[in-house]
C-alpha cells in the first residue's frame, strides 16, 4: 500500500502549526508531569488515582481531535488507553506508543527541583517522567494536532496505545496489540536524544539458586585444614564461584559477538542481586535472617542478560545453562547439587526488535530528522522498551523521541525544550509522509 505524498506546502503548513503550538505543548507537558504516576508492584490506590487523572487528560485531548477512545484496566489492574483517528482510507496506518508511568522519585533530597512541578530553567523542563517519557507522548499528540490544525487529515488510520505499566514490564502494550488491528508501522517516543533507533536487543532476567549445607562457624576450619572434611558447605562461596566464572563468559561473549548498531560489550551478563544466608530459602528470599555464626545453606543470584537482535533467545539460554553446568562439573558439591535456573523472572523477558535501516519507514524518519536541521543517526537501543512486543506482531517501527536515557530514572530528570519541540515537528512530518494527508 502507498500513501498520498504530502506536498511541500502541506508539510510547511504543518510545521508552522507545530511551531505555533509550542507554548500550549509545554503547558500540557507540565500538566502530565504534575500527575504523580510513580508505578509500583503491586498496584497502589494512589498510583491508580494519579494515573486515571493523567490518562483522562490524554483521552480528552485525543477525543477533541476526533479520536475514538477505549479505556480499560489490564488483567494486572493497570489503566490503559487506546484511541483511533480514522483516516481517509487510502493511506498507510501508524501506531504511536507511549507510557505515562514513571519510576519512583527516590530520595527527594537529591533533587534540585520539585519532581512533580515541571519547573523550567535554562531551556529545560524538569520533573520525574519529563524525559521518560511524557515529553515523547506529548510530541506525538501535538504532531497529530498540528496536521489537523493545518487543515489536513491523515489518509491512513492513526492509533495511540498509551499504557501505565511499561516500567514494570507490564501487559498494557501487549493487550493493545491483542485487542486492535495491526498498523503498517509503529513509532515509540522513548527518550533517544532524537536518534533513530530501529532495533533493540533481547532481555532476560534470570535467577540462579544454589544449595549449601549448614554448619556452625566454629567448624569452618575443617573446610580449610589439610586432611579435614568440614561438615558444612557455604552457599555464599559456591555463588561467588559461579559469579566469577560467569564474568569470564561475559568477556568471551563480548569479544566473540557483535552487531553493527550496538557498542562492543552490549551483550552483558549483570549479577544485580545476591542474597544468601543460613536457614534456607526459596524464590530468591531467605526463610530466616540469622547471623554469620552459621554457614549459609541458600544463595540466590539474579542476572540481567542482554543479547543481540540477530541471536536466538533459546540459544542464548541454552549456551548459558551449558556453561553453568560445565563450571559445576569442576566442583564436587555443585556437580552433585546443581543450581536451579529460573528464566523470565517476574515475567521480565523482552524479545529483540529489529527493523532494517533501509526500511521505508526508517529512511523516511531519517530524512525528516535531516530536514529538521540535525544529522540523522541510526543506532541500537541500550535498554528495553514496549516496541519489542510489536515485533511479535510483525510490525516494523522505531524508537524516536526527545530526552535521553542519561536523564531518565535519575534525580533532576529533564528534557530540553528545544528537542521536545523539534521532536513534535519531526513526528508531524513523519505522520504526514507515512500515512499521507488529504485536505479535510
Amino acid at each position: 500500500m502507498s500513501s498520498p505524498h504530502p506536498s511541500d506546502s502541506a508539510l510547511a503548513d504543518i510545521a508552522r502549526r507545530a511551531a505555533g503550538a509550542r507554548d500550549d505543548a509545554t503547558d500540557f507537558l507540565r500538566q502530565l508531569v504534575a500527575c504523580e504516576t510513580a508505578v509500583r508492584n503491586p498496584v497502589t490506590p494512589e498510583f491508580l488515582a494519579e494515573t486515571r487523572t493523567c490518562l483522562s487528560l490524554v483521552r480528552r485531548f485525543l477525543e477533541a481531535l476526533g479520536c475514538e477512545a477505549h479505556e480499560w484496566d489490564t488483567r494486572d489492574g493497570y489503566p490503559t488507553l487506546a484511541a483511533r483517528l480514522p483516516g481517509a482510507g487510502n493511506g498507510k496506518s501508524l501506531t504511536f506508543n507511549g507510557h505515562v508511568d514513571v519510576v519512583p522519585v527516590g530520595d527527594a533530597a537529591g533533587w534540585s527541583y520539585d519532581p512533580w512541578a515541571g519547573e523550567i530553567a535554562d531551556g529545560k523542563l524538569y520533573g520525574r517522567g519529563s524525559a521518560d517519557m511524557k515529553a515523547g507522548l506529548v510530541s506525538m499528540l501535538y504532531a497529530v494536532r498540528s496536521v489537523l490544525a493545518a487543515g489536513y487529515r491523515p489518509a491512513g488510520d492513526v492509533w495511540f496505545h498509551v499504557v501505565s505499566d511499561e516500567e514494570l514490564v507490564g501487559r498494557g502494550t501487549r493487550e493493545c496489540i491483542e485487542k486492535f488491528p495491526a498498523a503498517d508501522a509503529v513509532l515509540d517516543a522513548e527518550p533517544t536524544d532524537l536518534i533513530v533507533i530501529p532495533t533493540e536487543g533481547g532481555l532476560e532476567h534470570l535467577r540462579i539458586e544454589i544449595e549449601g549445607r549448614e554448619a556452625h562457624a566454629g567448624s569452618r576450619w575443617r573446610n580449610l585444614a589439610p586432611g579435614e572434611n568440614g561438615p558444612g558447605v557455604n552457599a555464599v562461596e559456591k555463588g561467588v564461584k559461579l559469579v566469577t566464572a560467569i564474568q569470564d563468559l561475559e568477556r568471551q561473549w563480548a569479544n566473540r559477538k557483535s552487531h553493527p548498531l550496538f557498542p562492543p560489550g552490549y551483550n552483558s551478563l549483570l549479577p544485580a542481586i545476591f542474597i544468601a544466608g543460613p536457614g534456607g530459602g526459596h524464590d530468591g528470599q531467605l526463610n530466616v535472617v540469622n547471623n554469620p555464626g552459621t554457614m549459609a545453606n541458600y544463595c540466590a543470584i539474579e542476572y540481567n542478560i542482554w543479547y543481540y537482535p540477530d541471536e536466538s533467545c533459546e540459544q542464548v539460554k541454552a549456551d548459558f545453562a551449558a556453561f553453568v553446568h560445565a563450571v559445576c562439573q569442576t566442583d564436587d558439591w555443585l556437580r552433585e547439587h546443581p543450581p536451579k535456573l529460573t528464566w523470565a523472572l517476574r515475567d521480565i523477558t523482552f524479545p529483540a526488535f529489529e527493523t532494517a535501516p533501509d526500511h521505508p519507514f526508517i529512511e523516511l524518519l531519517a530524512a525528516n530528522v535531516q530536514k529538521a536541521g540535525l544529522s540523522p543517526e541510526i543506532k541500537g537501543f541500550s535498554a528495553a522498551s514496549d516496541l519489542a512486543w510489536y515485533a511479535q506482531a510483525d510490525m516494523p517501527g522505531s524508537l524516536f523521541g526527545p530526552g535521553g536515557i542519561a536523564q531518565a530514572h535519575s534525580p533532576d530528570e529533564f528534557v530540553s525544550l528545544a528537542d521536545f519541540h523539534r521532536a513534535t515537528e519531526i513526528c508531524a512530518a513523519q505522520l504526514a509522509g507515512w500515512c499521507g494527508v488529504e485536505r479535510a
